[in-house]
Parts: structure tokens; C-alpha cells; sequence
């Protein structure tokens, strides 16, 4: 029992050094000590916790006995601070500060509007608690045993009931919660919607425009323009025109609209489905086969992903045998108007001049495969004929072009020259790929050789670059011009426009240069030869 009594005498006087910032300003630890000015230090004697002296702080076996220009202690009987306004008196069990009204003792503590007698009695102006937390009561509230009771009478249109867990009332201006043995039975409103619940009969919502009911039977959802009913057998949702009816889930779904534009009917989904959207039919049995069917297109598969079909009214059409073969046909048709990239220019309004470009792509195992497209390039170069060009600038009148549609479809066949794009090849053994009189690509089993062309433009020649094994033979042909390296030491290049040859091995270990009439020749990095 002493153990513990001396225990706790510690524990407060711990705490309250802790607390206590008066305490430790005769120590070392005095958190103002360097804001000091240093002249002061010079009579400073820090034997602490035995004796410290640092002007105009004082004291002796810390924190017994301390003294300053306002105030001395001598603990624990008593202290006294700022000139009298700050008594402690059996320290640390009393405090009274009378500058700043805050007074204690034991457990009780007072100041002008509040009492506090620790555990049994709160008191703030009027508000008190009696008995801990046995009752209270304020200006406009009252409790017994909190949250038990708790009634709160501040105006007519805002005051509140709590007896938890059987009971909670709110009420504030037009918002009511109302819970009555919870979570059993619940009830809200507001200006929103109203809820009741009756756990587990049944859910209500009440909204201005809907209604929502829920039992373990059935579910309806009630509204301006939706009407729905949900049983663990059956379900029936209308919705404006639309129409739903599901029989045991995925047993049997049927969905309809009063237009006729839609209807679809599901027996053991995904198993059959037979749906018709405006002109477009569908019939499938997933994975077994598809239908798909309108006026432009009809497509499919069978034993899916195995075969897959497709044709369309235009000549496309595509063949799928899964993972053997693939051959696909595709034509776009595209209006051309002004500057604008044929391949860009879809669907516009005013139809001006009309080209066809189409894509053949074919794939065979293993990894063999054929792709073809016709293109259109436009051609700058073609001039816009006075009859349907803007006045003064290089641009078509759109209103001249249609007055004149010949003049129009005349310079248009001029302007968009058509062009073929082609790759074929076996991956990994070769590949190919060609930009009609534009450009070439070839590669035998990826970088063992490599071949690249590009064709002559107007201020410049033909370009040719071929590889073996990436860089371990590099040759390069840009007109006349000639350069080859092999990797890592060799070089040759010949520029005949300039009169120059070079070949070299490892740079100048061994180089030969020719320049119009010069001659040179370095040997070891040692010029040999010039002239």
C-alpha cells in the first residue's frame, strides 16, 4: 500500500514538472536560457541539480528550493511567484493563480463561472452534471444517464430524444429521425422523401416522383415513367415505351418497345438469342454459331472462335479460320474536298468527288501473311484551275466547284493520284513492304539482311541502304554517292561528283584518300604519302 501511495505522489509530481514551465526555469533546461544575453553568463555556476545560479535564477537541491526577482519556493510546503500572484501551497496537490482566476485544490478546481469537483460534480455557468455522469442539467437540456436520456428544449423546431439503444428522436425545423427498437424498426423525412424500415418485413421509400417497396417476396419501383416488379420467380419492368420480362434469371428474358424498333428474346443465356434492332437481325446460339443480318451487312461464326465471317453490300468481306488462315477485303469510299489527306476525309455533307480505296490482308500458319491496299496521294503540284479558284489565292471556291462540276471532277481525277501499299512476307524467314514508286523494305530472318529504297524526289536522288547482320556489313547508295562500313574496322566511301575515294582499316592504321589530283597515305597513324 505505501509502494502505491509513493507511486502516485511521483506520477504528480512528474506530471506537474512536466506542466509546470515556473519549475524549471532555475535549471538548465529552462527553454528561454538561450534568448539570455551572453553578458550574463559570465557569474553562471551549473552544478545542477545540487546548485545552479544563472542570474537571476537561483537553485539549491533542484527542485526543493528555487529563488528569483519575483518569487521563491521551497518545495513541497510552498511557492510563491510573480510577486505574490501564483501560490502553490503542499505542491504539487494545490495551485492558485489568482492574476489569472484559476484556482485548484485536490480535486477541485474553480474559476469564476465554472466548478469542478472530480468525478462527482461539473458545473460551467448553467450547465451542470451531477454524480458524474449519473444526470445533468443546463439552460436549455436535461439527461439521466447519458446517452440513456437526453432531451434538449432549445426552440420548437429543434430538440432531440435519446434512449439508446431502444429509442432515438430528432427532430430540427422539417427533418424527423425517428428510430424505435433498433435496428427493428426505423423512420426518416425530410422535405425529399420519406422511409420507413421494419427489419426484415419490409423496406418503403417515398420520393416525389417514385416509390420504392421491398419484402422478402417481392420488390416493386413505382414512378412518373417506370413501373417494375421483382419476385425470386419472376420480374416485370416498363420503363416509357420499353418493355422487360425474366423468368428465373437467365431462363427466360424478353424485352420489347412499343415502336418495334427493338425486340429481343434470351432462352438459357448465352445459349440462344434471337434479337432484332431497326433492319439489323441476330440470331445466335454462343459458341456453336452466329447470324447477323441487314441491308448492308451480313456476318457470323461458327463453333466461335474457330470460323468467322463477314460480307457487306459494298464487296468487302472477310474469312476466319482460327489459328490456320485469315483472308479479309475491305473498300472504303472517301470524298475529297480541298487539301485534305484522302484517307482523312469521311463523310461529308456536300459530296464534291468520290474514290474507292480498298485493303486485302491475308494470314496463313505459320505467321505467313499478304497485305495490299490502294491508296490515294494528293498532289500539290497540280494547279486549281482559274474557274474554281478564290481570287488572288490558292484556294478552291466551293461555290464555283459546284456550279462547275466538270471542271471540279476534271481537276480532282488530276489532283488525287492513286497509289498501292503492299507488305508480305513469313515472319521470321522474310518480309516485304512496298510504297508504290515511293519506297521499299526487305529483311531475310530479321537483321541477318536488310534492304531499304527510297525513290528520287525533286531535288534529290534515289537512296539505298542495305545491312547484313545490323551494322556487320552496312551499305549505303544515295545517288553516285557510295559509303560501306564493316563493322568494326573497315570503311569505304566514294563521292564521284567531288573526286573523292577513301578506304581505311581501323581508321589510320592503314588509310588511302584520293582527292581530285591529292594523294594520301597514312600508315600506324605516320603520314606516308602526300601529294
Amino acid at each position: 500500500m505505501k509502494s502505491k501511495i509513493i507511486i502516485l505522489g511521483l506520477a504528480l509530481i512528474i506530471a506537474n514538472l512536466c506542466s509546470a514551465n515556473s519549475v524549471w526555469k532555475a535549471s538548465p533546461f529552462d527553454s528561454d536560457e538561450g534568448k539570455r544575453s551572453r553578458a550574463e553568463a559570465v557569474n553562471r555556476v551549473n552544478l545542477w541539480p545540487f546548485f545552479y545560479y544563472y542570474k537571476p535564477y537561483t537553485s539549491v537541491l533542484w527542485p526543493m528550493f528555487d529563488k528569483r526577482d519575483d518569487g521563491h519556493a521551497f518545495r513541497p510546503l510552498y511557492s510563491v511567484y510573480d510577486n505574490g500572484d501564483e501560490l502553490n501551497i503542499l505542491w504539487p496537490l494545490s495551485s492558485l493563480d489568482f492574476k489569472k482566476k484559476e484556482y485548484r485544490v485536490g480535486n477541485v478546481f474553480w474559476e469564476p463561472n465554472e466548478l469542478v469537483v472530480f468525478p462527482l460534480y461539473f458545473y460551467e455557468k448553467d450547465d451542470y452534471w451531477l454524480a458524474s455522469l449519473i444526470a445533468g442539467k443546463g439552460a436549455d437540456w436535461y439527461s439521466i444517464m447519458p446517452p440513456v436520456w437526453i432531451h434538449s428544449y432549445k426552440s420548437k423546431k429543434n430538440y432531440s430524444y435519446f434512449c439508446l439503444p431502444l429509442l432515438t428522436y430528432f427532430e430540427r425545423k422539417n427533418i424527423n429521425y425517428n428510430f424505435t427498437t433498433f435496428p427493428i424498426y426505423s423512420y426518416e423525412k425530410n422535405k425529399k422523401f420519406i422511409k420507413q424500415e421494419l427489419f426484415p418485413v419490409f423496406y418503403n421509400r417515398k420520393e416525389k416522383d417514385r416509390e420504392i417497396l421491398i419484402t422478402p417476396l417481392f420488390g416493386t419501383l413505382m414512378g412518373s415513367n417506370i413501373y417494375r416488379v421483382i419476385t425470386p420467380l419472376v420480374s416485370y419492368s416498363q420503363s416509357k415505351k420499353n418493355y422487360f420480362v425474366n423468368i428465373l434469371g437467365i431462363v427466360y428474358n424478353h424485352a420489347w418497345n412499343d415502336d418495334s424498333k427493338y425486340k429481343r428474346t434470351d432462352i438459357l443465356w448465352p445459349l440462344f438469342t434471337h434479337k432484332r434492332e431497326k433492319d439489323t437481325l441476330t440470331i445466335s446460339s454462343f459458341p456453336l454459331a452466329r447470324i447477323t443480318k441487314n441491308e448492308e451487312e451480313k456476318s457470323g461464326f461458327l463453333f466461335w472462335p474457330l470460323y468467322n465471317y463477314e460480307f457487306r453490300t459494298n464487296g468487302s468481306y472477310s474469312h476466319t479460320v482460327f489459328p490456320l488462315f485469315s483472308r479479309t477485303h475491305r473498300i472504303y469510299n472517301h470524298t475529297f474536298r480541298g487539301y485534305k489527306i484522302p484517307s482523312r476525309c469521311f463523310n461529308h455533307k456536300e459530296t464534291m468527288f468520290t474514290k474507292s480505296t480498298t485493303q486485302d490482308w491475308t494470314w496463313i500458319l505459320p505467321f505467313t501473311y499478304w497485305n495490299e491496299k490502294t491508296l490515294y496521294e494528293n498532289d500539290l503540284s497540280v494547279p486549281i484551275p482559274d474557274e474554281i479558284r478564290v481570287t488572288k489565292k490558292n484556294r478552291i471556291d466551293w461555290k464555283k466547284a459546284k456550279a462547275q462540276t466538270n471542271v471540279w471532277k476534271s481537276f480532282a481525277e488530276k489532283r488525287y493520284k492513286p497509289y498501292k501499299r503492299v507488305n508480305y512476307g513469313s515472319f521470321p524467314f522474310f518480309s516485304y513492304s512496298e510504297k508504290e514508286k515511293i519506297s521499299s523494305e526487305f529483311s531475310i530472318l530479321l537483321w541477318l539482311y536488310e534492304s531499304e529504297w527510297t525513290s528520287a524526289k525533286k531535288d534529290s536522288p534515289d537512296e539505298k541502304h542495305k545491312k547484313i547482320l545490323w551494322r556487320l556489313m552496312d551499305y549505303e547508295k544515295y545517288g553516285e554517292n557510295v559509303s560501306l562500313d564493316v563493322f568494326p574496322f573497315i570503311t569505304y566511301d566514294k563521292f564521284p561528283k567531288k573526286k573523292i575515294k577513301q578506304f581505311s582499316v581501323f581508321w589510320r592504321v592503314f588509310r588511302w584518300r584520293e582527292e581530285k589530283e591529292k594523294r594520301a597515305l597514312d600508315v600506324l597513324f605516320l603520314p606516308v604519302i602526300r601529294h
